[in-house]
Formats: C-alpha cells, structure tokens, sequence
C-alpha cells in the first residue's frame, strides 16, 4: 500500500471483487469498485458517511470548509458557494482564463523557438492556480502563484506521508514530519490572509465578498480562510492533473492529437476560444473526459460510516473507513468496453457509455459532488483548445510517465517535455 498503491488496490479488485476488506496497522478498510455499492454510499445513504480518511491531516489547512466539513455545518457553505459557479459566471471563468492561458502560451512559444525544454506539471499547476485566481480570488494570488504552489507541495507530500504512516503523529518534536506540516500550514495561512484583505478590498464578485453576502451568520476569520483554502487546493491541483493527463495522452496517441487539431481549425480557426466554442468542441471535450476516465484526479473517496450498513450485501460496521475508488471503477470490463484503451470516441453523444449509474465518477456523486464539476470541464477544454492549436509535446526522456497517486494523480512529480510549434 505504502510503494505502489494503485498495484496494490488493482490487485485486491482484481482478485476478490467489487468490496474487498483490508488491514493496515491500526486500521480495517473497506475497498470499493462496484459502481452500485458506490451509489449506495455516496448518495443513497449519504447522510451516513463523513468524510474519511485523511480528513484530519487536510483539516490543518481547511478547517472546516467545504471539502472537509460534515453534518449540519456543510449544507449552509455549500449553498453560499453555489453563485459562484453558476452557469452563467462561466464566462467571467473564460474571461479569467484567457490571461493565464496566453501567459503559457508565450512560455512554450518560447521553449518551441529555442529548443528548450519545459516542466509540464510545474507548467499546469501554475495554470491552473493563476485560472483559479483571476475567477474566484480577484486577483490576490498574482505575485505569490509560485511560493504558493511550492507550498501546497509540501503540504500534499506531508499529508500522504502522514495518511500512510503507521505510526503516531509528533507535533510537538521539532523536524519531526507533524511539525513541518503545521510550519508549512502557517505559512500557507499567512498567504491565504492576504488574499481575503485583498478580496475584501477590490469588492467585486470573489469568493470573499460571495460568502459575505450569501453566508448567514456572517462568516469569520476562520471561516473565510478554511473556503479560501479548499478553494485553491481543490480547484488547482485536479485541474493541473487533468491537464497534464491530457498532453501526455496527447503525446502517446497522434492520431487522436490530429482530430484534436482538426476540429480546433474548423471551429476556431487560430483565434482564442470563446465560451459558446467550448461547447462546440466535442471531440476535444471527449479527449478530456476520457482523460479523466482513465486517470481521474481524485482517485479514491475516502468515508467513514456514521452508522452500521450494508453494502452489496456485506456488513459495514459502524466506524470502519471505506475508500471508494474512481480510478478502479472507471477500468472495469463489464462496464467500460476495452477500457485501459483511450478512446475519447466513447464520450461522444452517439457512442455515449456507460448507462450504469456512478460508473464514472470523475467528479464523485450525491450530495457531496464536486461544485466545481462544470467549471473544470470548461476550464481544461479551453486550456487544450488554445493550447493545441500552436503546440504539442514530448517527452525530453525515455521515462514513461506513470501515475503518482498523492493527494491527485498527477503522470509523476515532475516531467519535462519538448515543445514543438504546430
């Protein structure tokens, strides 16, 4: 489970099912690949799970904020979020994306004129974050994007570490790895602060001024920071996947990156896209969602069980911790025809699979659904579309890249890749 965690739960699928019972030190889990044992947890009896593991380590940073929060504190923050990702703010996401875009843009016009090399995951991250800020923080990240995200690194690779050790937390021993969590939190904090002052002051339509005006009671300090914080961390790191699952796939697949670059030239034609060319891209947005079949950011959801249950006709008892993982249920054979295969043609509206409900839970489902869904399709098919219009790219090394399940499952820590002008 500690070296090669998606080996490890492919197997156990593999071997025993669709719910497979494990040990850890300390620890029974429950593994879930079937998709109606899912949609059990996940929305037929929702109210019975929290979330699960890992909950404690990510509440250092969030708080209680929308990702992390369960019970009677999480409708009311939910419901005050949800203007901001109205369907009709998806312009002003455009509108937010097209500087971050165009900035990346001229980084790989420069790599493609004089040969160097770029680093795709650094490359997307800052992307993402920079698309992530101008939508929902009104700009406050602008002169921090690159402390924060190296930041936010340390933070994922303490928080796995502190998730898979099998030993107790050291808080209180200095350099132990508790203690680098809490400094790296605090100076997250110190960065996320500031972004609230500078919200607070421009007004506007930002994630600060939203739950002032839509949350009752009004929120506090605490409070903003925690959806400030599960904002960034949420709405950054699954997009940045997603991209860089894209391009790499892309990459193994040329004649699909062909179709790709066919239908941008019908569509667009070398411009910029707008928000009603994003709809009509189809097979770009089939190459994302296939994208996100094969290697779904969020690759396992983790939840507790409040109450005893029963699953698939296996009992559940009351405590036990339960990961449900997207990842497996989006490789099965009896719901995906050749599913390791990439075949985004599968995700087109005359060849659309599977019928089965949470076959693809990309984004999970029920109550605690990703709000950002919608926002990150649109987001990564605008990113690819203008993007792939002037660029595609390799590998600079003979490495192939793998999947890297931390907090997202990212094809690896770092890769750099050659850009090559279309």
């Amino acid at each position: 489970m500690k070296t090669s965690r998606l080996a490890f739960l492919s197997q156990m699928a593999h071997d025993f099912g669709g719910v497979v019972r494990f040990t850890v030190p300390g620890r029974t889990i429950y593994l879930v690949s079937e998709p109606l044992a899912a949609r059990h947890i996940l929305a037929t009896n929702a109210g019975n799970y929290s979330k699960g593991l890992g909950q404690r380590e990510a509440t250092s940073l969030l708080g209680t904020g929308l990702l992390t929060a369960d019970g009677a504190a999480w409708p009311p923050q939910r419901r005050a979020l949800e203007t901001l990702f109205n369907p009709a703010r998806m312009a002003d996401l455009i509108r937010g994306a097209i500087p971050a875009v165009e900035q990346l843009s001229s980084t790989w016009a420069a790599c493609a004129s004089e040969g160097k090399t770029t680093e795709l995951i650094r490359d997307v991250k800052e992307v993402a974050l920079r698309i992530i800020d101008n939508f929902l923080l009104a700009g406050g990240l602008a002169s921090r994007i690159s402390v924060t995200i190296s930041k936010l690194r340390q933070f994922e690779h303490l928080v796995t570490a502190e998730v898979l050790s099998p030993w107790p937390s050291a808080p209180y021993v200095p350099f132990s790895r508790s203690a680098r969590l809490r400094n790296v939190v605090a100076d997250l904090h110190r960065i996320i602060d500031e972004v609230i002052e500078h919200c607070g002051a421009v007004g506007g339509d930002n994630v600060v001024t939203s739950l002032r005006r839509e949350w009752s009671p009004t929120p506090d300090d605490d409070a903003l920071r925690s959806q400030v914080a599960t904002l960034i961390l949420a709405g950054y790191e699954t997009t940045a996947a997603a991209l860089a699952w894209v391009w790499v796939l892309l990459d193994r697949h040329p004649k699909t990156a062909l179709k790709v670059r066919r239908e941008l030239q019908v569509e667009l034609g070398g411009r910029v896209p707008t928000l009603t060319d994003v709809g009509r891209l189809a097979y770009t947005r089939a190459v994302v969602l296939e994208a996100l079949r094969l290697f779904p950011p969020v690759w396992v959801l983790p939840r507790t069980a409040i109450h005893a249950d029963t699953v698939s006709g296996f009992p559940i008892p009351q405590g036990t911790e339960v990961l449900i993982s997207p990842y497996l249920i989006h490789r099965r054979p009896d719901l995906w025809s050749d599913p390791e295969a990439f075949w985004p043609e599968r995700f087109l509206a005359d060849r659309l699979q599977p019928r089965t409900p949470c076959a693809f839970l990309p984004f999970g489902a029920g109550p605690r659904s990703c709000i950002g869904s919608q926002t990150a399709v649109i987001e990564v098919v605008f990113a690819v579309a203008a993007l792939a219009q002037r660029f595609r790219l390799t590998p600079a090394g003979r490495a192939r890249p793998r999947p890297q399940p931390h907090l997202s499952l990212f094809p690896g820590t770092t890769l750099t890749m050659r850009v090559h002008a279309v």
